[in-house]
């Protein structure tokens, strides 16, 4: 079976690199061939960070009108692809005309996505539509499950499918070397940084009587008063690794309806590389960890210190929640054990509509 997915970026970007190019090995060992089709690559990211805004408006402007023709051309040769993907929307901003020409074709095709895009400025309409229109919908957690539902065809054709991790790519940590700084770590991307402030005070607090440093992996990091903060460039090559330098790895998050749409990455990258951790109970992180089993959560700055220095004053503690982690995600949500589901899942989609 050929599938030709249209992801959101290429590598450089988690969702699409975890969800999709991740499972390219698994699903050719299992007779599904996956071709991507990203949408911006490691040129979008870069832009980002340009200065002042108005350049950087008119830039990323310029290069997505360039991204959407090259995938308006490529989308005309998907006649061979027995199944169709679009990770979020074929161009955003713009109304549906690719995917209701997917609609009208022979072959089905897929929505997917694992964020509460329906959420964002001028989109909630169109992803409506969006389920209606796909034969099959493709979700990362149970709350985006509910709004997909509320619009697809039918509630069977919707399903979700967490973001998953290559359990061996991602192995346990070594015993941290003695003498030196505790870490406390988050990685992700830049767009994402106002939730680290809500660690600013607790670190703040913690960091009076022990010494401490939150590493950053992402382009660039926030500055937070009183608070030693490292930052360190994420590679693909390199993240397992920096993960695995995590003294504890961190998942903050704001109680809304955006957050409540996450669906945990940065807990189970921590999990698979044995590295206990503390989350705010929002959304999906609250059915990830377990308190007292794989990790800790926190909710206010006394929480969140308390939770934290307990952690890094108890080295036994931090190991039986780092091996509770490893085996949540070995046991729920492992790389191996979801690419059959998601095979089988793709072949059902293409069984339909034939």
């Amino acid at each position: 079976m050929r599938v030709v997915a249209f992801t959101k970026t290429g590598r450089r970007g988690p969702s699409s690199r975890y969800r999709f190019e991740a499972l390219r090995g698994p699903l050719e060992d299992l007779g599904v061939e996956l071709e991507t089709v990203p949408l911006f690559l490691d040129a979008w990211f870069a832009l980002r960070r340009v200065r002042p805004r108005l350049l950087r408006v008119a830039l990323k402007a310029a290069y997505a009108g360039w991204r959407f023709a090259v995938r308006a051309a490529r989308l005309g040769r998907v006649r061979r692809a027995d199944l169709v993907v679009v990770e979020h929307q074929l161009f955003p901003y713009l109304p549906a005309w690719g995917e209701r020409w997917l609609a009208r074709r022979r072959a089905p095709w897929q929505l997917e996505f694992d964020d509460a895009i329906h959420l964002t400025r001028f989109h909630a309409r169109k992803m409506e539509l969006l389920c209606r229109l796909a034969d099959r919908v493709v979700v990362g957690n149970e709350t985006l499950a509910r709004f997909a539902r509320r619009h697809a065809r039918a509630a069977e054709a919707v399903e979700v499918v967490p973001t998953v991790v290559d359990v061996d790519r991602i192995r346990p940590r070594a015993p941290s070397p003695p003498d030196r700084p505790a870490v406390i770590g988050w990685i992700g991307l830049p767009a994402n940084f106002d939730a680290l402030r809500l660690l600013a005070a607790p670190l703040r607090r913690l960091a009076e009587t022990t010494p401490l440093v939150l590493r950053v992996v992402s382009d660039g990091a926030p500055r937070l008063e009183g608070v030693a903060v490292e930052a360190r460039p994420w590679s693909e090559a390199g993240e397992a690794d920096e993960v695995r330098g995590f003294d504890v790895g961190v998942m903050p998050l704001p109680d809304d309806a955006w957050s409540r749409g996450k669906c945990g990455l940065k807990i189970l990258q921590s999990f698979a590389a044995g590295v206990p951790v503390v989350a705010s109970p929002v959304g999906v992180n609250a059915e990830l960890v377990r308190p007292g089993k794989n990790g800790l959560l926190a909710t206010t700055d006394e929480e969140w210190h308390d939770a934290l220095a307990r952690l890094l004053a108890d080295a036994p503690l931090r190991r039986r929640l780092a091996a509770g982690g490893r085996r949540t995600v070995e046991e729920r949500f492992s790389l191996r054990r979801w690419a059959p589901r998601v095979a089988a899942g793709m072949r059902a989609a293409v069984d339909s509509r034939s």
